[in-house]
């Protein structure tokens, strides 16, 4: 009789582990690929992508574990799932050996950094104390630095002092200040500028430039694309969310308020990509064009696909070693900033910087001309 119990028992866990082990190994393939699909015919699966490192994550402890629970064939389902992703998880978290050189005139560096106009997040210092976002600037000292969330502040403001202004008119000869984009742009060559446009969304805005780097024509975008525009109440939902103080009410805020903007922005943002790709097309395919900024969005989303459809190359997975958050606020721990490259260039490095003062981390990549020879 125990022997029948027993025998039952077991065949309904193997049962709800069979199905649980291809659940998971379907979220995870949908979750890999779900920025694939037009949020404008359908969001879902761009909200599913955002929980791609959880389901691959989860998809290989199944497999691990079903190596050691018979039937040992379950194994195989999570491993189909962990190969049908390979391409997504090694844009998340590349493998790249690489290493830094020294500053020659054969490479340069470009920052993206969201420097939340400034201000502190979560921060305090010191009344005397200078601005940490225009400090760690000045001490990397990028050769181009595109900045979002950002406008020319007189110095007292912000912590923002003299010294640091006179440093970076001192370093940078070319400051393009554009106060609608909410941009400005920072580089030691001639830079001429060619347009600005703010979408539908006044907060989401792209700058193009035209360079000359040491001889070397180069087409910059810095691009900000459509934020999710959460309140602070909206952010306050989402920590509750994501923390042990969930009730059912917060479920239902979350479901009234947050979704509804997170699909939104999706829609947005897929537009504006489609806008930004069209502009990458026009220019002659012999030129070079490095685009960076604030995607609001993972790697892998819609947005990054089209401009990769357009002939880009992710900077991040050429040249970066492992995972990275570049957002850092209110528990929405991801990797939204991105720099992205086309022409006679190949990124040598790519990382995210260290300074955490505004609510995203800076992402920087050194870049080599493909026609000199590499220090």
């Amino acid at each position: 009789m125990k022997t029948a119990r027993r025998s039952k028992i077991t065949r309904i866990f193997l049962g709800i582990n069979a199905v649980a082990t291809s659940l998971v190994a379907f979220m995870t393939v949908l979750s890999g690929w779900g920025g694939v699909i037009d949020p404008r015919w359908s969001v879902l699966p761009a909200a599913i992508a955002m929980t791609f490192p959880a389901w691959w994550t989860l998809n290989l402890l199944a497999g691990v574990v079903n190596l050691f629970i018979a039937p040992r064939r379950l194994s195989i389902i999570s491993g189909i799932a962990i190969l049908a992703t390979l391409s997504p998880l090694l844009t998340f978290s590349p493998v790249n050996f690489t290493s830094t050189p020294d500053n020659s005139d054969d490479d340069f560096t470009v920052m993206s950094f969201n420097t939340y106009y400034l201000e502190g997040y979560d921060s305090n210092i010191p009344d005397n104390a200078p601005n940490p976002s225009l400090d760690y600037i000045l001490m990397t000292a990028p050769d181009i630095a595109c900045l979002q969330e950002t406008f020319v502040i007189p110095a007292g403001t912000r912590h923002v002092t003299q010294g640091q202004i006179d440093s970076l008119n001192a370093r940078y000869p070319f400051i393009v200040s554009l106060p609608k984009a909410n941009q400005v742009i920072l580089s030691k060559y001639p830079a001429e500028l060619l347009s600005t446009h703010t979408f539908r969304d006044t907060s989401a805005s792209m700058v193009h430039l035209k360079l000359d780097i040491n001889g070397h024509p180069l087409h910059l975008f810095s691009v900000h694309l459509q934020s999710l525009r959460l309140t602070p109440g909206d952010k306050e939902t989402y920590r509750t969310l994501t923390s042990t103080r969930l009730q059912r009410h917060d479920v239902s805020e979350a479901r009234h308020k947050l979704i509804p903007k997170l699909f939104n922005a999706f829609r947005e943002r897929a537009g504006q990509a489609d806008t930004l790709a069209a502009m990458i097309r026009r220019i002659p395919e012999d030129e070079n064009i490095i685009l960076a900024g604030d995607f609001n969005d993972i790697p892998g989303c819609y947005a990054v696909r089209q401009l990769l459809k357009a002939g880009l190359h992710d900077a991040y997975a050429d040249g970066a070693c492992g995972p990275a958050i570049t957002y850092h606020a209110s528990q929405f721990y991801f990797r939204i900033d991105h720099i992205m490259y086309r022409g006679d260039i190949k990124p040598l490095k790519t990382w995210r910087g260290t300074c955490g003062y505004s609510d995203h981390y800076p992402l920087i990549t050194r870049f080599v001309w493909n026609n000199t020879k590499q220090i």
